[in-house]
């Protein structure tokens, strides 16, 4: 299914997924095999952190058709509730400027809880912030938005290996 997006500084981003519909006769074809960029994620954990609720919800869409177990928060605080009740991700993909919070502080309150350099992703149309590479955080990675849905899940597949 095609996926694109489209984004505008300060007004947020948009996602699109092309979905053909069904035929009445569905056609029967041998699949191949799945190179290992196009393997599953076989229940890998992503804890997804987006105040944008249409964002948050394309991105979600987009990660659990390719079997990742997604779960989403609007705030860091929202965050912190889902990891001290037994959701321990994988990795981490969010959203770098939150209303109120930051998400280089976000991230340290969430590696102290879970006691752990999980892996992160800030996504962030933010050009100032697209350069933060330079924060000293071990195992995080800064795209700029709008992020290309390929570069994106191959991202979060080498973060995991």
């Amino acid at each position: 299914c095609p996926v694109t997006v489209s984004s505008n500084v300060g007004l947020g981003s948009t996602f699109q997924i092309t979905i053909p519909l069904a035929s009445s006769q569905t056609p029967t074809r041998e699949t191949p095999a799945a190179g290992p960029e196009e393997m599953p994620a076989q229940a890998a954990c992503l804890l997804l952190i987006e105040d944008d609720h249409e964002v948050a919800m394309a991105t979600a869409l987009l990660l659990q058709t390719q079997g990742f177990a997604v779960h989403t928060a609007r705030t860091g605080e929202e965050a912190i509730k889902l990891v001290r009740s037994n959701v321990y991700p994988d990795a981490i993909l969010s959203d770098f400027r939150l209303p109120g919070e930051n998400g280089v502080a976000i991230l340290k309150l969430l590696r102290a809880t879970l006691e752990s350099d999980i892996p992160c992703v800030f996504l962030t149309g933010d050009p100032a912030a697209a350069s933060m590479n330079s924060t000293g955080l071990v195992n995080t990675h800064v795209f700029s938005k709008p992020v290309l849905a390929d570069d994106l899940l191959k991202l979060v597949r080498d973060i995991l290996r």
